[in-house]
C-alpha cells in the first residue's frame, strides 16, 4: 500500500486528518469482479487504511486468487452465505477504523473516492453516513453519472428530483460511515436489499445525517450477482421494505401510511404478475415472523432522539416515477393524501417555498 503521512490535503485545500478507514467487501462468487475492486482500492490517495474481504463460502477460488495476488487484503471466511447483509456485518466486526466503507465487490473506485468521502465526516460531526456517485465510466469526460434514488413514504424506491434535499439513504454499493454509531450496520436478516435504508433510517432516528458526496465517483456493475436469482431478489426486496417500516416508524406514522401501502401492493401485483410468487412468500414470510419483528422495534426505537416528522421530510410522498403510467394521477392522490394527513415529506417543504417565490407573492 502506498506510503502517505498522517494528514493530506482535502478538496478545498484544507487538512484532513488520516482518521483510519476500514474497507469491508463481501463477495460470494465474484472472483472476475475482483481484481478491479482491489486494484482500485490499492491505488487509493488515502493510505490510512485496511481493506477486510468477506468471502460468503464461494466456491469458485475466489480467495486463493486475492491471496495470491492481493496479500495484503485481510480475509475473513464465513462458513456460509450470510448475504450482503451478514457479510457486512462480520466484516465490521472485524475493523479497526473510525470509519467504515462498505463496498460491494463489483465497484472500482476513482483514486480520490476515500478522500473525497473522509473530508465532509471529518468537518461534520453530525454526518453519520456519506455514499459516494456512481458513473458510468470512470475515465469519461465528463463522467456521466446515474440518476441518484431515495424512498417515498411506503419505503419504495423512486428517483431523487428535489436537489435542495439530500437522497433519504446511502447506497450501500459505496458507503462510507462512523462505526461508532453501530458495531452492526445491517440487520442480518435481511440477507441482502435494503439493508443500506435500514443503516440510513436508524443514522437519521438518532439524530445524524445522511449525505452524498458529488465529487466521489464509482463505477458499479449494477446487481452483477443477484441477475441470477430475480425471484429471490423480489422476495427479499418486499420483505425488507415491509420490515423497514415495521421497525422504525412509530405506530401513528404506521397507521396513516398503511393504506398507501396496501394499495400499493394491490396496483404493483395487477401490473407485475411475475413477481406474485415472490411477494406472496414475503408475505408469508412476515406472517411467520411476525413475532420476532414486533420485539425488534423496542431496540431500535430505544434510540430515537427525533420525531417520525424530522426523518419523514427527507422522504417524498410520491408513489411512482414521471416514466410510469398513471403517474400523474397517483402522485397528485398521494400528495393530496400527505397534506390531508400532515405526512410532511419534502415535497410539501417544496410546495412551501415555491408560494413564497417573489413570482408567487406578486401573483396574490
Amino acid at each position: 500500500m502506498t506510503d502517505l503521512p498522517n494528514v493530506h490535503q482535502g478538496a478545498a485545500g484544507t487538512a484532513v486528518p488520516q482518521t483510519k478507514v476500514s474497507v469491508v467487501v463481501v463477495n460470494w462468487n465474484g472472483r472476475d469482479l475482483l481484481e478491479p475492486c482491489l486494484s482500485s482500492l490499492s491505488k487509493q490517495v488515502y493510505s490510512n487504511r485496511e481493506v477486510i474481504l468477506v468471502d460468503n463460502a464461494s466456491d469458485d477460488g475466489s480467495v486463493e486468487f486475492v491471496r495470491s495476488v492481493f496479500p495484503w487484503v485481510k480475509i475473513v471466511e464465513s462458513s456460509e452465505n450470510l448475504g450482503y447483509a451478514g457479510g457486512c456485518n462480520l466484516g465490521v466486526r472485524r475493523a479497526t477504523g473510525d470509519y467504515v466503507l462498505l463496498l460491494n465487490n463489483d465497484t472500482r473506485l476513482a483514486p480520490d473516492l476515500l478522500l473525497r468521502l473522509v473530508t465532509p465526516l471529518e468537518h461534520n460531526p453530525l454526518l453519520g453516513a456519506v455514499s459516494a456517485v456512481q458513473v458510468e465510466r470512470l475515465d469519461a469526460h465528463p463522467p456521466v453519472s446515474s440518476q441518484p434514488t431515495t424512498i417515498n413514504v411506503i419505503g419504495k424506491h423512486l428517483v431523487h428530483t428535489n436537489a435542495t434535499v439530500s437522497p433519504f439513504y446511502a447506497p450501500g454499493a459505496c458507503c462510507l460511515y462512523r462505526r461508532a454509531l453501530s458495531s452492526e450496520p445491517y440487520d442480518s436478516d435481511y440477507f441482502a436489499y435494503d439493508e443500506d435504508v435500514y443503516l440510513s433510517w436508524l443514522l437519521r432516528l438518532k439524530g445524524y445525517h445522511v449525505g452524498v458526496e458529488p465529487q466521489a465517483l464509482f463505477e458499479h456493475k449494477t446487481s452483477s450477482t443477484s441477475r441470477r436469482i430475480r425471484e429471490y431478489v423480489v422476495f427479499c426486496a418486499e420483505r425488507n421494505r415491509w420490515t423497514n417500516l415495521i421497525l422504525f416508524y412509530e405506530a401513528s406514522t404506521l397507521a396513516k401510511v398503511a393504506p398507501l401501502v396496501v394499495l400499493n401492493v394491490v396496483a404493483k401485483t395487477a401490473a407485475s404478475v411475475e413477481e406474485i410468487r415472490p411477494k406472496l412468500r414475503a408475505y408469508l414470510w412476515l406472517f411467520r415472523n411476525l413475532r420476532l419483528l414486533l420485539h425488534k422495534p423496542a431496540r431500535i426505537q430505544s434510540s430515537r432522539v427525533v420525531r417520525d416528522s424530522d426523518v419523514i421530510r427527507h422522504m417524498t410522498g410520491r408513489v411512482a416515477d414521471a416514466s410510469t403510467p398513471g403517474a400523474n394521477l397517483a402522485n397528485t392522490l398521494s400528495l393530496w393524501y400527505m397534506r390531508a394527513l400532515r405526512i410532511p415529506t419534502y415535497d410539501s417543504r417544496r410546495e412551501r417555498e415555491a408560494s413564497r417565490s417573489p413570482k408567487a407573492e406578486a401573483a396574490r
